[in-house]
């Protein structure tokens, strides 16, 4: 076994007793507590989850939250790259985008999803458009910063070497950009999710964890509550492990 399999092996280990020693506490606080409606254990919110999974609308909601935070995150993203090689090359675009990005990090996300209920004539498109605004300013910022990171003597050095704009950017630009750009979408992708199901439960989204979790709250199946909870960050970890993946697979390509 190679020693990046080894540590890898070593790692994983350690993740899940980490996991274990949490989940008991969990369980020895629901005991304590001794009221389902306060705190349920481990055990009852996997037994929860398990019942779910055999029916076809659990299935229905993970597939809508899945398809429209994910939507939203992509789109973001896509915005942030734009938007910051404007920014970048002119500093008037600059200026002028920094008073929508303060707006979109300091207002409540609760207020964005009011008025985005009061004009959206749909409510399908609500997740989608409310994680697009909480993850586009963070992912911007972060794009922009890498970009100001790279070495304006590397960038001289390639003018007088006459070095093709393509090759610039591939490993000029793109390889010092995708670690500061790493580190957003893995902020970036926690926010939508939080943002998104909370759009979804404020806005009763038909087909969705965000409305799932709200009739579990409305019938007091406690339950239900935490297990898709348990379900959201799951989501949530697994496509934050794929796009890191992804970046770093693509970092490494660049580094050979």
């Amino acid at each position: 076994m190679s020693m990046s399999n080894k540590w890898f092996s070593k790692n994983l280990f350690v993740k899940i007793a980490v996991a274990a020693v949490w989940a008991a506490i969990w369980q020895i606080a629901a005991a304590v507590i001794g009221s389902n409606l306060v705190l349920v254990g481990p055990v009852q919110a996997l037994t929860a989850l398990g019942s779910m999974m055999i029916q076809s609308s659990f299935w229905y909601s993970v597939w809508g939250s899945l398809y429209h935070i994910t939507l939203g995150f992509f789109t973001a993203a896509i915005t942030a790259i734009c938007l910051s090689t404007l920014s970048y090359k002119v500093k008037l675009i600059k200026e002028f985008l920094s008073l929508p990005m303060t707006i979109f990090k300091t207002v409540p996300v609760a207020s964005f999803i009011i008025l985005m209920l009061i004009s959206l004539q749909s409510r399908e498109s609500l997740s989608s458009i409310i994680c697009f605004m909480m993850s586009l300013p963070v992912m911007y910022a972060n794009t922009l910063a890498g970009l100001y990171s790279v070495d304006p003597k590397m960038l001289e050095m390639a003018r007088i070497f006459g070095i093709s704009e393509t090759k610039k950017i591939t490993y000029l630009y793109t390889y010092r950009v995708l670690p500061f750009f790493a580190t957003g979408s893995k902020v970036a992708m926690g926010l939508s999710w939080k943002a998104g199901v909370a759009a979804e439960l404020i806005g009763m989204v038909q087909n969705t964890i965000g409305n799932e979790l709200y009739l579990a709250k409305l019938y007091l199946v406690m339950d239900q509550v935490f297990a898709w909870t348990a379900v959201i960050v799951v989501l949530s970890i697994a496509l934050e492990f794929l796009v890191l993946r992804a970046l770093k697979l693509l970092q490494r390509r660049l580094e050979k």
